[in-house]
């Protein structure tokens, strides 16, 4: 919906590159070198590949799914992935699984002769043939290397074609889920699945394939074992194959708990998401300490749950970590126990055998176990989400055929209520009004045309396309000229008249853009009745048959309220078919009483049916001070009509910033490094430097254990020989062979002891580690959270909420999910390789050269890497923010894609959100594989280096020297390979914590300040010289207001839409920082504190919310009040009927915004306080419901300072004073009486056409 494609998109080097060019990745070296001088942005991104595509990929997944349907009845996207994508998983896995073998043949076989070559007194491998062997390691480990990395592109580009056809999948099946099921399902739920779980299918493509290929590999070894050392494999081999399925028992545990934790994850991405959409009035209510606490309490939750998935996995890992040590030492004993002489070749063979599997046992199996379980808990939630019954478009557009509409006796059920009883319209052409009370079933009747309600009985028949406005303003983040186009064509002429008729040429001409002015998040930055009319102009500019208004202009004031509805309703579409939802008396006595229905208790009657309605609801207008609306009535008639644009509204100064038609969901990007203070700050969020010293400490025991058991191995294969030769000369009696025979025996006894002792610490470092990240990561989400829920309204006003939702919700996913194995995973490689490094030096301190070299390398080769795979880390961050931030701005707005048939359009623009996302994942995939090649081919060079040295350089090496010297050098070139992998993964991560960090620095408002008792108890309000700037270099909004508001006194604020209404309340709340100074019973408010203040002040506000939770816990979160007085409060604001418990549940209540409303005025009320202000509060409302909140006002609010800002005049002809306001200044401020004689003033021009009053 943003409409920002990029001009030119730079063709990716892929396509054209050579053979040699893509298995070794080198295209990727322009890119590279760009981004060791510029960060890379997203105009440097490649175009996406045509078989990576969104648009294809959806497209063709989208047909499998609806093939399967016919086909089964009920579709299986499990069925459907296989399907579409099971033979290519096959064959890439049948390639690895193939070339594994090799691999497990090829190399302990090689090694083994090699190290064989060393044992004392052989004969049967020569010097030429070393030389051989020595070549062939060298080949083996390139070839290992380049299929690895080759075969892990494939599969990433697999994963990603796999969450890219899902991820289309779902956001179509939004745009077809019908509103009952989707009122039982949260956005938020919908959010997670885009979010985390296409991820987890991601992920455990991968895993699930290795975990497979590793048993398979498993039963390799176990024959290539067998037939080296005969049946004494076999005990080892059972030992593995019993902990697998142990394996396998806590993989299910581990997929019971995942469940338990997305929907603990699902429940807190709803309670934020529900604090931003009313972080304004959450402010007002002072309720910033309550949410922080429930969505404290609803992380608390899921770390509790994730932190059994995290011990669960961490035991699966430890127990294959530990068996591949159990099982040497079992065939070792075992092989000895047959009576067979241990040789240096041999004992090789069984470890390189073994460490070829290590990975699997270690981490495929048993991750694949965790990653497979976690894939299929995702499969689960998609797959539910997916079978959602669908809305069906009923209504046929035109041909030949006239359009209707239609309804004859329809009763329309959600769920077990009841919202509409033999309601009947018949309209062909023409204007028809819905009237009635709050929560009659006004609304109920255009989403039953609409499609949006099934019907349960009677007959309907909608002949006609559809267009719709909803009650509630939905703008998307975009231009307002493609607002409201909406992927209409553009039609110079139409497109001004719909300007003139909706009352937007003259804002429009004002803006310094045009219409060409940017659109914050949910209109942010655009007036109440601003973002209505443009909302109204969308549905008019669509060419249809038939218009379905929902009261979605009576936030405008009365002369444009008048204007729209005699330039558009009855002008513009005076040819077509209009049903409007209106209360406003005016628009009653302009039509005929048979173009009105109204809606009482979800059914219909005509005005001629119920006798006298009419008079009666006119009359809920007319008050003590009719006399003053007679004289009002005489004097209107002689003043003459204004200019139209008179009538516009005047200019928030906020809309006039200059903001640019790109990135209008992406977020600006840090450059350069992840500074060094992130680090600390992270690790001071785990627990800081004792954490630390605890850390190393249990890694360097753990690794103690791991290489002292090395080197026991080592002195093992040198010892045997010594024995054999002894048994040979038949020198079994001597001490010397009760010495090596009592020498072999501790060496068993050690390593047994080390096995044990490996087992336990790597439980202890585990555990440690994970709880530690996890502390750290819960740590982390609470000064987030705090920091924006206690932040000031401008960083709301510059930060989309789908942007926000995606740094809590994928950028916590990281911190949560890969930190603590990620920070587990370099502690261990790097105290790993610091050992190894050791055991090299013990063999030979010449190798220590070779190593430092392959050190300096790999930090000259990670320093060239790194500023490019930091930028593409964060450039892939920043494009999948739109992905989120467009799902939530489309299901926000459902009803009017619907109605306007856009879905395509809105498919469309999604696909290209993918693609941006898919360029900058793949080059990063791409850049990172090149840079592993590059670390494997340093490597391989080192590994090169030692052949060389052992072999033209013996001196006195032993076989045992030899093979530790190998073995540990094949180790070192992965180690420290895996240690820079670790550090570039954890700095690419980082950038997650660094994107939260920004939200926990940002600046929040200043809460400190002195208590005064019993304040305010007069309610005397003081303006001295305030003005207020929403941006530092905008124009004022408040212009040097001079105001004095005696205590208990009513005050109506009335002025033209943008006229600075708000923005009074805005600085009595002390909700954006203003110049001047405020007072309130001689108490400067800027000296209180924020919390105090806020809370001495009863906010009315202009959209009614409810949150999640019981009826009670809306009224009165923090319990301050007994439920006696919370009846009383409902009763008075006329509410009590609504509610049958206070315990009820709202989400499932289903009230319209005046019910809402008047919950929110039982909010005010119960508070009891001296000051009250009234936001638009009736705005919603019908009049005879309006009638009965202005008496309850007046009623109990009799003795407080009351504010009350509206459009409806007659809604402020009672107040004592009424103070109007222009462009920010204040014009006129006096008695009704006073201001309404001067027939120059602002106010009396406002009521001259404002007919509402009722008199003629």
């Amino acid at each position: 919906m943003d409409y920002a494609e990029r001009d030119e998109e730079i063709e990716n080097p892929r396509k054209n590159a050579n053979i040699l060019s893509v298995i070794t990745f080198f295209y990727n070296l322009p890119i590279l070198k760009q981004g060791r001088k510029n960060d890379i942005e997203e105009h440097d991104l490649y175009k996406v590949l045509p078989d990576l595509s969104a648009e294809t990929l959806g497209d063709k997944f989208e047909k499998q799914w609806e093939a399967d349907k016919k086909k089964n009845g009920k579709p299986s996207l499990w069925r459907c992935c296989w399907k579409s994508f099971g033979v290519l998983y096959c064959f890439y896995g049948f390639l690895q699984l193939i070339f594994g073998v090799f691999i497990i043949f090829a190399r302990p076989m090689i090694i083994s002769k090699f190290v064989g070559y060393f044992q004392p007194e052989q004969t049967s491998v020569s010097l030429k043939d070393v030389a051989l062997i020595c070549a062939a390691i060298t080949g083996l480990e390139i070839l290992n290397t380049l299929f690895n990395n080759n075969l892990s592109q494939l599969m990433t580009e697999y994963s990603m074609k796999v969450r890219t056809s899902i991820s289309s999948l779902i956001y179509r099946k939004a745009l077809k889920i019908s509103p009952v099921e989707f009122s039982n399902i949260s956005i938020g739920k919908i959010v997670t699945l885009l979010a985390k779980d296409v991820y987890g299918i991601d992920g455990g493509l991968s895993f699930s394939k290795d975990a497979i290929i590793g048993i398979l590999h498993l039963l390799v070894v176990t024959y290539t074992l067998y037939r080296r050392v005969g049946l004494s494999a076999f005990p080892a081999i059972g030992v593995i194959f019993v902990i697998i399925p142990l394996q396998l028992y806590l993989g299910k545990k581990t997929t019971l708990n995942r469940i338990e934790t997305s929907k603990r994850t699902d429940e807190r991405f709803r309670l934020i998401q529900e604090v931003l959409n009313a972080i304004k009035f959450i402010k007002m209510y002072t309720w910033e300490n309550y949410f922080e606490k429930i969505i404290s309490k609803a992380r608390l939750r899921e770390i509790q749950k994730l932190k059994i998935v995290f011990y669960l996995k961490s035991f699966i890992v430890n127990f294959g970590t530990t068996t591949i040590y159990l099982a040497f030492y079992i065939i070792l004993v075992s092989y000895m126990a047959m009576g067979y002489t241990i040789k240096a070749d041999i004992i090789y063979f069984i470890q390189q055998s073994l460490f070829a599997v290590k990975p699997h046992i270690m981490t495929s199996i048993p991750l694949g176990i965790g990653q497979t379980a976690d894939m299929i808990g995702s499969l689960r939630r998609i797959q539910n989400f997916l079978e959602a019954k669908e809305y069906k478009r009923e209504n046929t557009p035109t041909s030949d055929a006239n359009p209707l509409v239609y309804l004859n006796q329809v009763s329309v059920n959600i769920g077990d209520k009841s919202v509409l009883k033999s309601v009947s319209v018949n309209l062909n052409q023409g204007l028809l009004l819905l009237a009635g009370n709050i929560g009659s079933g006004k609304s109920s009747i255009l989403k039953t045309i609409l499609g949006e309600y099934p019907v349960k009985s009677g007959e309907k028949k909608i002949i006609g396309s559809l267009s719709y406005a909803t009650e509630e303003p939905w703008l998307f983040p975009s231009t307002i000229k493609q607002n409201i186009l909406f992927g209409q064509p553009y039609d110079e002429q139409r497109y001004q008249e719909v300007l003139n008729a909706c009352a937007l040429t003259y804002d429009i001409n004002q803006f310094e853009k045009g219409d060409s002015t940017i659109v914050g998040d949910k209109g942010i930055n655009l007036s109440k009745g601003q973002q209505a009319r443009v909302t109204l102009a969308r549905a008019v500019y669509r060419d249809a048959d038939i218009y379905l208004l929902d009261d979605c202009f009576s936030s405008s004031d009365n002369r444009v309220n008048k204007h729209i509805f005699e330039k558009c309703i009855k002008g513009y579409l005076s040819n077509k078919i209009c049903i409007m939802v209106s209360n406003n008396i005016n628009h009653i006595k302009s039509v005929t009483t048979s173009n009105v229905l109204l809606v009482e208790n979800g059914t219909t009657l005509t005005l001629e049916q119920q006798s006298g309605a009419l008079d009666k609801r006119i009359t809920y207008y007319i008050d003590e001070e009719i006399e003053l609306y007679k004289r009002l009535s005489r004097l209107a008639e002689t003043v003459p009509n204004e200019d139209e644009s008179d009538e516009s509204d005047a200019l928030l100064t906020l809309q006039k910033a200059s903001l640019e038609k790109i990135n209008l969901y992406h977020e600006v990007k840090q450059q350069g490094g992840v500074v060094w203070s992130n680090y600390t700050r992270y690790f001071e969020f785990i627990g800081g430097f004792p954490v630390v010293v605890f850390m190393m400490i249990i890694f360097s025991i753990c690794q103690f254990c791991v290489s002292y058991s090395d080197m026991i191995i080592s002195s093992w294969v040198d010892l045997e020989p010594a024995i054999t030769n002894l048994t040979e000369s038949n020198l079994t009696n001597t001490t010397e062979y009760a010495k090596a025979i009592e020498q072999r025996q501790d060496y068993m006894t050690i390593f047994t002891m080390l096995t044990a002792g490996i087992f336990f610490f790597l439980a202890i470092r585990s555990i440690s580690t994970l709880t530690f990240g996890l502390n750290g990561a819960k740590k982390l989400h609470k000064a987030a959270i705090k920091a924006i829920i206690n932040t000031h309204m401008n960083f709301f006003d510059s930060h989309f909420i789908g942007n926000i939702i995606n740094r809590l919700s994928k950028d916590f996913h990281c911190i949560d999910e890969y930190m603590p194995f990620l920070v587990l995973d370099c502690f261990r490689s790097f105290v790993n390789a610091v050992s190894v490094l050791v055991l090299i030096y013990t063999v030979n301190s010449w190798f220590f050269i070779p190593a430092a070299f392959l050190l300096v390398k790999l930090y000259f080769v990670q320093r060239f890497y790194l500023p490019t795979g930091r930028s593409l880390r964060r450039l892939e961050s920043s494009t999948r923010s739109p992905i989120i931030g467009y799902l939530n701005a489309t299901l926000e707005g459902l009803a009017v894609a619907r109605a306007s048939q856009k879905e395509e359009i809105l498919q469309k623009e999604f696909d290209r959100h993918q693609n941006l996302y898919t360029s900058a994942y793949y080059i990063n995939q791409t850049t990172t594989k090149f840079f592993g090649l590059i670390l494997d081919g340093l490597a391989i060079s080192f590994v090169v280096g030692i052949l060389v040295k052992i072999t033209l350089f013996r001196g006195d090496l032993s076989a045992g020297g030899v093979g530790l010297a190998i073995t540990q050098a094949l180790m070192l070139s992965g180690l420290v390979q895996y240690v820079i992998r670790a550090l570039t993964e954890i700095e690419s991560v980082m950038t997650s914590i660094e994107r939260v960090l920004e939200y926990a620095d940002v600046d929040t408002e200043r809460k400190s300040g002195t208590e005064v008792p019993n304040w305010p108890s007069n309610g005397h309000i003081k303006f001295s010289e305030v003005s207020l700037n929403y941006k530092d270099e905008d124009a004022a909004v408040l212009k040097d207001l001079n105001l004095e508001i005696e205590g208990r006194t009513k005050i109506g604020i009335v002025g033209r839409t943008g006229a600075g209404k708000s923005s009074i309340i805005s600085t009595l709340f002390r909700l954006y920082k203003y110049e001047g100074s405020i007072f309130i019973d001689d108490e400067n408010i800027d000296y209180l504190p924020l919390d105090f203040l806020r809370s001495r002040i009863s906010i009315i506000p202009q959209d009614p919310i409810l949150f999640s939770g019981t009826l009670r816990s809306n009224i009165d979160p923090l319990e301050r009040y007994s439920d006696q007085e919370i009846w009383s409060a409902l009763e008075k604001v006329h509410a009590k009927s609504l509610v049958a418990d206070l315990g009820q549940d709202v989400t499932k209540a289903n009230y319209s915004s005046g019910q809402k409303q008047l919950f929110c005025l039982a909010r005010a009320l119960i508070q009891g306080n001296k000051i009250v202000v009234l936001d638009e509060a009736t705005a919603n409302l019908d009049p005879e419901t309006d009638q009965l909140v202005q008496s309850t006002v007046q009623e109990c609010f009799r003795h407080c300072t009351v504010l009350i800002i509206a459009h409806r005049l007659n809604s402020v002809m009672h107040c004592d004073k009424i103070l109007v306001l222009d462009a920010g200044e204040i014009v006129e401020f006096d008695e009704p009486k006073t201001l309404l004689n001067n027939k120059n003033g602002f106010l009396y021009k406002m009521v001259q056409g404002d007919s509402a009053l009722g008199i003629k």
